[in-house]
Parts: C-alpha cells; structure tokens; sequence
C-alpha cells in the first residue's frame, strides 16, 4: 500500500498494556527513531486498529494478569493473521512468556531484552524498506 505519491504507507507500532513507564520508553525510542507508535485502549480497539491499518507490530505487555496471552493473540491473528506480535514480560513470568510464544507470537522477550534492544526492534518492523 502506499500514499498519493507513490511512497509506501507509514507502518505504525501498536501497543496493547497498561504499564504507563513502558508506554513512556516506548515513545521515547519512537521519537528517537522517527518512527510511530500508538497505544491501545484495549484488545478489542486493537484487533479493530490491526485490521484496518498499516499496523507494522503490535507490542503485547504480558504483565497485567488482564491479559490472557493465547486469547490476545488469537484476537489479533483473527483480525490480521500476518502481523508480527512481539510479546514481552517479566523473565520471572516464565509461563505467560511460553504462553504467547505456544500462541504463535513472532518474537517473545523478556521486559529487559526489550528494553535493551527496542530502537532495534522498532526500526527491524517498521522503517521503510528499499525494493
């Protein structure tokens, strides 16, 4: 897909938690890049906003026990099947990380692998692509 002048669209990162410290390094590595990043206000805004955009990774915070991982991505999958899905959470949440990475999530980390490599991250998914 691409714009009225021929560019490709802007892909955006979507990211679904409530962790408002998260959301804020989030944005900081989004500006740092120059790249965009949108924060959802719940699964089902998600899954409606991956379905009718250039939603380029949805980010899903594992840590708020809210958030079911199989189910969260089984939602997204529905709206869009071929969007990356990085979830991430505490290395101590040993069983939600193995659960969204048996859901099929693209990449899992832990919350400090993320931290540590998020610029990366966000310019591997997102920044435009010469074809």
């Amino acid at each position: 897909m691409s714009d009225r002048g021929g560019r490709p669209a802007a892909r955006i990162a979507l990211s679904i938690g409530s962790d408002l410290l998260f959301a804020s390094r989030l944005s900081a590595a989004a500006a740092r890049t120059g790249l965009a990043v949108e924060q959802a206000t719940g699964l089902d805004a998600a899954a409606e906003r991956v379905a009718s955009s250039q939603v380029g990774l949805v980010i899903l915070d594992l840590s708020s026990a809210k958030i079911d991982p199989a189910g969260a991505i089984a939602r997204l999958r529905s709206a869009r099947a071929d969007v990356p899905i990085l979830a991430f959470g505490p290395h101590v949440h040993e069983a939600r990380l193995a659960a969204a990475r048996d859901a099929g999530a693209t990449e899992v980390l832990s919350r400090g692998a993320l931290d540590a490599r998020i610029d990366d991250i966000l310019r591997r998914y997102l920044a435009p692509t010469s074809e």
